[in-house]
Order: structure tokens, then sequence, then C-alpha cells
């Protein structure tokens, strides 16, 4: 309890016709801390096993799926009118969970290759239908602009014809600053100038014809206003300088849209088929490609992989067994006790209670493996800190209530919120001793019992507050002093730590 799990370093040489099959078992094991081979002259690396390539492809092409699924434009996405009534008054995160994050279920796959089998049928699939929706969307836009530019010219008074037939007519059509200004300049500068104005919008349009000798005179004069132009380039060549014809674009706009509104229900239909599957799936993956890249970690012969790691000493036997059985005996596997100076991983050893606490230890420092877990030292201080802190049994059945509901919607966090229900149970019995309930002594005209007042002993409660700092401090003070003393002798000890 008060020291992380021992460890033993162990070493596996084994033939690589078991590498594969020896990966997935340590992997199952989950108990091996595997130590990364360096490349020397003498020992190479091993080579990531063979469906490495399809495994990376496969998370990929899902992460691309999911991020596809989840974008904007398919979030904002309208179901068909069947689940609308159902998913009433929710998010559309919450109506298809498991796509934004991994919170679906983790699931069951029969094979890896099922899996990659599945992701590249619902990927082209997706793909297909993404490009098809956005090929739309991109025509939609273009003839709508295209539908703009003849409303334009509609309100001028102007045909397509007008500004597409001349060579010896220049024409500038768009907003200007101080548009009077500017056709007052036109006219003053030349007198052959055809000059139209309408509103769109809240700007002003303007649309100037002049001689195409005077383009240069002009264009300076349309500079020094900021002149912005339309540009109807596009709309000419739809049009090869004909009539526009409204009635027939607004059909194909009706189409189109009804056939993007097609491809919006497909692919949310996607997302609520396939959103669980791809978070699952992707994990899953993720897992895979750890597995397949290992033997970058390992030693490697022509004939032998050779692994190095660590294994908790509780878990060394299981290990060799598994390991043997494997193999039927064609192994070689060594074990060494953990030197001093070895970078060994920390997993810590606590009872069940005190665990959520480890928490505040990884926020700061793990103690190495020879040093003393405090993770049991601050299960003790931390909740009796806050509760004397709060000390109200109003305000801490208040946050215990709040805490649990928390947890409860949050339990990802839980071993926090554990944490700080321990707390809130503390803060609740010093509320007791200090016999306050949302800070008074007295509800309804009962005078709350107390064993200890803080309005009326002050200097008892100062005279606790530093009896238990002077304890704490000398708790924190004596496993220095026992850590250096195994670091570093008793002197060295002494002179860091019992001096205090």
């Amino acid at each position: 309890m008060l020291r992380p799990k021992g460890m033993k370093k162990v070493f596996v040489i084994a033939p690589n016709s078991f590498q594969a099959r020896l990966i997935n078992k340590l992997y199952s094991l989950k108990v091996l801390h595997i130590i990364e081979h360096s490349k020397s002259e003498k020992l190479d690396i091993g080579n990531p096993l063979q469906n490495a390539e399809a495994l990376s492809d496969a998370v990929v092409k899902t992460r691309s799926i999911r991020s596809q699924l989840n974008s904007r434009e398919f979030m904002l996405a309208v179901p068909d009118e069947g689940k609308k009534k159902k998913n009433k008054g929710k998010s559309a995160h919450d109506r298809h969970p498991g796509i934004g994050d991994d919170s679906g279920p983790s699931m069951q796959f029969a094979s890896l290759e099922s899996v990659i089998s599945q992701i590249n049928e619902i990927y082209e699939s997706a793909t297909k239908t993404i490009v098809s929706y956005r090929d739309i969307d991109q025509e939609i836009k273009k003839l709508n602009s295209l539908l703009l530019k003849a409303h334009t010219l509609k309100r001028l008074g102007i045909s397509i014809s007008n500004i597409s037939h001349y060579e010896t007519i220049a024409h500038f059509i768009g907003h200007a600053d101080k548009q009077p200004d500017l056709v007052s300049e036109v006219r003053k500068l030349t007198s052959k100038s055809y000059i139209k104005s309408a509103t769109s919008g809240q700007k002003a349009i303007t649309a100037i014809f002049i001689d195409a000798s005077q383009r240069s005179e002009i264009l300076s004069l349309l500079e020094k206003y900021r002149f912005q132009g339309i540009d109807f380039s596009d709309l000419i060549a739809f049009t090869g300088g004909k009539e526009f014809d409204e009635k027939r674009i607004s059909a194909q706009l009706k189409a189109l849209t009804e056939r993007k509104s097609g491809f919006e229900k497909k692919m949310v239909l996607a997302r609520q088929k396939y959103g669980d599957y791809l978070g699952s799936a992707e994990k899953y993956l993720a897992r895979e490609i750890e597995k397949a890249e290992a033997p970058l970690k390992f030693g490697m012969t022509d004939e032998t992989s050779i692994i190095s790691g660590w294994v908790p000493n509780d878990k060394v036997d299981d290990v060799v067994a598994e390991i043997k059985k494997l193999t039927g005996d064609k192994v070689y596997i060594e074990m060494r006790d953990a030197g001093h100076h070895d970078d060994i991983p920390i997993e810590l050893k606590n009872p069940k209670f005190a665990q959520p606490f480890e928490i505040l230890m990884h926020l700061f420092s793990l103690p190495k493996f020879t040093e003393i877990d405090p993770t049991f030292f601050l299960f003790l201080t931390f909740p009796l800190f806050f509760g004397f802190m709060l000390g109200d049994f109003g305000y801490g059945l208040t946050t215990l209530v709040l805490f649990m509901i928390l947890k409860k919607f949050m339990p990802k966090f839980s071993g926090f919120f554990n944490i700080l229900i321990f707390s809130s149970l503390a803060t609740i019995g010093f509320g007791l001793v200090f016999g306050e309930f949302f800070g008074a002594e007295e509800v309804m005209g009962f005078h709350i019992p107390h064993l200890l007042s803080r309005g009326h002993q002050i200097m008892d409660l100062l005279a606790w507050a530093i009896i238990i700092g002077v304890i704490h401090i000398n708790i924190g003070l004596i496993i220095g002093f026992a850590n250096e003393w195994m670091h570093h002798g008793f002197l060295k000890a002494v002179e860091e730590k019992f001096s205090w």
C-alpha cells in the first residue's frame, strides 16, 4: 500500500515465426511495459507486421468518414418526418451519439478482415454520396449566382446582349463609394456615355457605358471611388449572349435542391446507422495498429525477435506460463530484478477506497519504485483539510448531492468526483462538529449542538489548526526522510530532512 508495485525486467527471445501470435498474447495479458530497442550495428529493429499498411489505411478512412458525417452541413440536415417528433428538443449531437466522440457502446468484432472490409464499403458508399452532394451544391451555388446577376441586369434595364456583342463600347457594372460624385465626374470626362443606376439590397449599383477608347481614363476614375465591378463573363458564357431563361433556371434549381435534400437525408441515415460502429471500429483499429507496429520496438535478427520490458512481480509467473504455452517452450525467457538506476514504469498499489486519490499523484509526480507512495496519506488529509475549511452541514450536503449527480452524468471523471464526495462527507462531519447549517447556528429557533464553535472558540480553533498542520508537515518530512535514506543513505537524509 505504501509502495508502488514491484517490477521485474523480462527478456524474451523467440523465433520470428511466433512474432504475431506473441504480440497478440502479450497485448491480451495487458501486463508488459515494452522497453523500446535502439537500433545498433549488432542488432536491428523489427519491421511492422504485414497488415500495418492496410490498418493505417482503414483508420484514415474511418476518421475521414466520421469527420464528413459530423460536418456542419450534415449535422444541420433535417431527418425525415418520422424522426422529427421523436427527436424534438434534442440537439443534433444528442440525436446521433457516437459520431462526434467515443461515447457510443464498445462493440465486439468477428475479425480484423471483416472490419477492414466493412470500413472500405462504408467509405466507398459515403464518399460517392458526399461527392455527388457537393457537386450538386456547387451547381446550385453557380445557378444562384447567375440568377442574382441576371436580376441585377434586370433592375438596371440592361439585356445580356448589351454587354456581350459590342467591341467599341466598354462597360463597367458594380458598386462604388459616393456613387453620385462618380456619375458626375464620368459625365464631365466624356459626353459619350450611358449611365444607369439601381438598388440591390442596401447597395447602389451603377452601370457605365463609354467609348472603348476612353477605357484607361475611366479605370483611373473608378479606382479613385473604389469601384467594385461585377464579373458577368460566366453569365455571358452560360447564355451564349442570349437572354437568360429565368423560369428554366428556377425549375432546374428546384430539382437540384430536392436532390441535395435527398443526399442530406441519406447522410443523416448513414450517421444513425454507422455512428456507433465507426466510433468502436476506430478504437479497435487503433489498438490493432499499435500491435502491428510493436516490432519497431523489438530487437531483431534474421531468425529471432528480442522483446524486453517490465512486468509486475505478481504477474511474472502468469506471463512466463502463457508465453511457454503459446510457443511450445521454444522460447528463451530471462528475468532480472530492477536496478537502482533503472527507469521503471510506476503502477501504484492502493486499497480501492484510496485509489481515486492517485489522480492527485499523476497531477504532480509519481514516486519512484523504491520510494514511499503518499496516496494513502492524501486520502486521509485532503478530505480532512477540505472539511475543516468549509465545515458546514448544509454546504456539505449540497456539494455531496451535486458531485454525485455530476459523477453520474460525467463517468469519465468519476475518480475526481469520488475525491470531492469524500471531501463533502468530511464537510458534513465538521459541520456537525461546528454545529453549522448554511452558516447558521440556529435553525427555526432550534440551537444546533456543537463540539467546537467557530464563532466563540477562535483560539481553540487556531490551536487545532496548528496541531493538524504540524502533524501534516511532519508526515511529509518523515516520508521525505525515508526516501532520502533509501536513495542516498542515513547522513544525507539527516542533512536534507531531519534538520527541519
